[in-house]
């Protein structure tokens, strides 16, 4: 196996891409808590 195949199949591990999938949820929240216009949370 070589080093460029193992590079990929870490950047696309399940883990890696959901870890890099929180980031833009997280930031979206954020925004949502920092626009007025979005109804408060029970």
């Amino acid at each position: 196996m070589n080093l460029e195949t193992l590079n990929l199949d870490l950047l696309l591990s399940k883990e890696t891409l959901f870890a890099a999938s929180l980031f833009p949820y997280l930031g979206f929240l954020w925004f949502l808590t920092r626009t007025p216009d979005t109804p408060r949370l029970a």
